[in-house]
């Protein structure tokens, strides 16, 4: 039995939610995403709730919500996280919200070379 459109929406969004989120956590000045009660950037399925990023239909713009490390240049991050969001969702508008910067008590994680 194959999935009926609207199952298939879903999926495709959750899996494109989880792959954004994915992606946006390996940045090295991302302390994490931005999880509070208060911030709207969230996806939201049926049953479930993916907080920091806010993925709709494909080719709808997305949003982000993120902590940053203390010492990133915000501009820079900004840019590289849209960069990478695009990677996932195509090129539509990527919102980012850095919802606040913290001194993190551990080093970046390195980088790993994906090839874009």
């Amino acid at each position: 039995m194959q999935p009926t459109p609207a199952r298939h929406e879903h999926d495709d969004t959750r899996g494109r939610a989880e792959r954004l989120r994915q992606e946006v956590l390996s940045h090295p000045a991302v302390e994490r995403l931005d999880e509070s009660r208060t911030s709207a950037v969230d996806t939201l399925l049926p049953g479930a709730r993916i907080r920091g990023v806010a993925v709709g239909e494909a080719g709808e713009p997305v949003a982000i919500a993120v902590v940053l490390r203390f010492g990133a240049s915000i501009p820079q991050v900004v840019r590289e996280l849209r960069s990478l969001a695009r990677t996932v969702v195509g090129d539509v508008p990527v919102d980012v919200t850095v919802a606040d910067v913290v001194v993190s008590t551990e080093p970046p994680a390195p980088r790993v070379a994906s090839g874009r």
